[in-house]
């Protein structure tokens, strides 16, 4: 890599660079360190991965009586714990 970045850097701002959040300049970094270094593009291909998994996964409330029980339930495992 002809940067100064050294490949922990990089990995460091891989996340950003598959959020889209780096700046245009920091972006040719981590392309170019992919591309060229076979540890920056695994590293890279197992974020892009968990991002994706964790971006797929579909949150279901839980129902009311869950909330509507849970500072009671609380209170009973204070109390029984003393």
């Amino acid at each position: 890599m002809n940067n100064k970045l050294n490949t922990e850097e990089i990995k460091f701002m891989i996340p950003d660079y598959i959020s889209g959040m780096l700046n245009d300049t920091d972006k040719a970094l981590v392309s170019e360190a992919i591309k060229e270094s076979d540890e920056v593009r695994d590293f890279y291909n197992e974020m892009k991965g968990t991002f994706d998994f964790v971006s797929s996964v579909k949150f279901k409330e839980p129902a009311p009586a869950y909330w509507n029980s849970l500072l009671p339930r609380i209170h009973e495992k204070i109390d029984s714990s003393e």
